[in-house]
């Protein structure tokens, strides 16, 4: 009896191969229709949801604090779209989990770059958005955020593949 209350807990929102629960008995093509919508959907619910909220509360008590908690979590809504993309798809979720790691990657490195570049111009960066942040904290966070995300784009992958491991002793 225990065993069964303790399986159900482990898979409340994946089936036994790895994919979403609700998904299970949805066809193929509509699934992988759903990948863009769940990527979008999923960074709406991380990114606005759960850790904007937080962070205003943070701001509250300290901008800088605010920043730097940030920048530390911005990989947790990388992790989580890597994760539930995989998991929208019905076949090949460890592929589907890298190559959306890779365009994520490549979209972290090419927003980093940018943001670096208006960011070495700080006087007209800080002049035209009022920041109080100085020159240090912003290249620090930059360079935080780029390794949390990438982090999160590295335990996406790895955890798509724990789960398909998972799903194929079954």
């Amino acid at each position: 009896m225990d065993n069964k209350t303790k399986q159900k807990k482990e898979t409340l929102s994946y089936d036994e191969d790895g994919g979403l629960i609700f998904m299970k008995n949805w066809s193929p093509i509509l699934r992988w229709i759903c990948i863009l919508p769940a990527a979008l959907i999923t960074f709406i619910a991380v990114r606005l949801l759960f850790l904007n909220p937080f962070l205003n509360m943070i701001e509250n008590t300290s901008y800088l604090l605010s920043f730097y908690v940030n920048v530390v979590t911005s990989g947790l809504v990388y992790l989580a779209i890597v994760d539930v993309v995989s998991a929208t798809a019905p076949k090949n979720r460890v592929l589907v989990s890298i190559v959306t790691a890779i365009i994520l990657g490549l979209v972290v490195i090419f927003s980093t770059s940018v943001s670096y570049y208006v960011v070495s111009d700080y006087e007209a960066f800080q002049n035209r958005f009022e920041l109080s942040l100085s020159k240090t904290h912003l290249i620090t966070g930059l360079v935080i955020s780029f390794f949390s995300n990438m982090l999160g784009l590295f335990l996406g992958v790895n955890n798509t593949k724990e789960r398909q491991k998972k799903s194929s002793l079954r």
